[in-house]
């Protein structure tokens, strides 16, 4: 089994949402959506996954964001892969990199054939316009607020309701106030994923002021969820993130000075679907269909397990939170798991 990763150092090739190609399948709303950072559609793999065979045969594509920087990806392509035929082995199964928006969008104009999400709202659009199915839920991931070790907005960790107030919304009062006050800085993608999404129907929920794009303590960096976490640790500041690629990162130990403060709760749920357009061939509707299966939802339940702080990436459909054992706030970095 090999995974062939794009190495070549030159830039991915991109299309405009505004390409006919998109609007020929459907004239979907999707496509006239809220401007973002950048209206390009990645159309070149970061990385292929193959069988046993000679590769060649028929491909796969599968368009994602954070999930395929984890690993997750290509765990499920091999072992889908490893149970095909010997005589049929030369499927290989790709990750083109988009968030979810630009993933759907992506779908519409065939240029991947399961896009697996994480905007329910987006999905339930492309449904009702007759041209995409949702063949399952794969995984849940898990929005958290996280941010420097040294918790200059002084946070309190994720356990109990504060003062009567939500606990999410306690805390984005006290980073906004903590900005404001120049004491803290937060980090926005700004470029219409899930996460930019989820961050300013959080804030809005919070019923906080002054964050705007204008405001001094919010700086913002349309960057892959794993570029975003690097680049806060670097500058010191506060992001929303999602758990899987937070521990991602700290497994490879880039991100020794952040540490998770909030999570957990049906806010913070960041549920993953298998969609598919409703012409699509029955080897990829097999896929996304496995995807959603009891076996995938094995591997899911217990990726990231052996990884240095032994905790799951992801929880199954079915389950839509972490135990307390479970959670990440009581732990600031790697060595101090490393002692539990």
């Amino acid at each position: 089994m090999r995974a062939l990763n794009s190495a070549s150092g030159s830039p991915p090739q991109q299309v405009e949402i505004s390409d006919p190609r998109f609007a020929k399948t459907h004239p979907s709303a999707l496509l006239h959506r809220e401007v973002t950072a950048s209206n390009l559609i990645t159309i070149t793999p970061l990385a292929t996954y193959t069988g046993a065979g000679v590769p060649g045969g028929s491909t796969i594509r599968i368009g994602n964001g954070g999930a395929g920087y984890t690993g997750i990806l290509r765990t499920l392509s091999e072992t889908y892969l490893s149970q095909r035929p010997s005589a049929d082995d030369r499927l290989s199964i790709t990750w083109i990199p988009n968030h979810s928006r630009h993933s759907l969008i992506a779908l519409l104009g065939g240029l991947v054939d399961v896009a697996l999400t994480y905007e329910p709202d987006n999905e339930d659009l492309a449904i009702c316009e007759g041209w995409a199915r949702r063949v399952g839920q794969v995984f849940n991931d898990h929005f958290v607020i996280a941010g420097p070790v040294s918790n200059p907005a002084k946070l309190a960790l994720s356990r109990n309701d504060t003062h009567g107030l939500n606990e999410l919304d306690a805390a984005l009062r006290s980073l906004v106030h903590a900005g404001q006050a120049g004491k803290a800085l937060w980090h926005s993608r700004g470029d219409g994923s899930a996460t930019f999404t989820k961050e300013r129907e959080l804030f809005a929920a919070a019923g906080v002021d002054g964050v705007t794009e204008t405001a001094d303590w919010l700086h913002t960096h349309p960057l892959t969820p794993y570029a975003a976490l690097q680049r806060a640790n670097t500058d010191g500041a506060y992001l929303l993130t999602d758990r899987a690629t937070f521990l991602t990162a700290q497994q490879h130990n880039v991100i020794g000075g952040l540490r998770v403060f909030v999570e957990g709760g049906q806010q913070l749920l960041n549920p993953c679907a298998a969609m598919v357009r409703t012409d699509a061939s029955t080897e990829t509707v097999h896929l996304a269909a496995w995807l959603c299966g009891d076996e995938a939802r094995g591997i899911v339940k217990d990726y990231g397990k052996t990884w240095a702080w032994r905790k799951a990436l992801f929880t199954v459909p079915e389950q839509e939170d972490f135990t307390e054992e479970e959670r990440l706030a009581s732990v600031g970095t790697v060595s101090a798991m490393a002692k539990l």
